[in-house]
């Protein structure tokens, strides 16, 4: 399954911004290894719903999400960063644009 440009643009852009310990802060499914390697079907249904996350000797050792996932969350940090760089929130600028569509 081919990853579209975009999204591959909006990770880079994301990453300028953000660091790997973002993810700390998330509520998500943590197993270990073993535990992912004998329910591998289950973490891959899992991942098309929310980020899991893998241990190996007590350490995260990777991340398993679907691409749609990712987008969201990719998606959710730029527009945090956004607001709090003092652009629109989405709400904003739709009330923005409404005001011009009647106007």
């Amino acid at each position: 399954m081919k990853i579209e440009l975009a999204l591959i643009a909006k990770i880079a852009k994301m990453a300028m911004y953000v660091s790997f310990n973002i993810f700390e802060d998330i509520a998500m499914l943590t197993l270990t290894s073993s535990e992912a390697q004998n329910t591998f079907g289950s973490v891959i249904d899992r991942s098309q719903r929310e980020i899991v996350s893998v241990t190996r000797r007590g350490r995260v050792a990777t991340l398993v999400m679907s691409p749609q996932v990712l987008e969201d969350y990719v998606d959710g940090i730029l527009a945090m960063q956004a607001e709090r760089n003092g652009m629109l929130t989405a709400e904003e600028s739709e009330a923005v644009l409404n005001k011009f569509r009647h106007a």
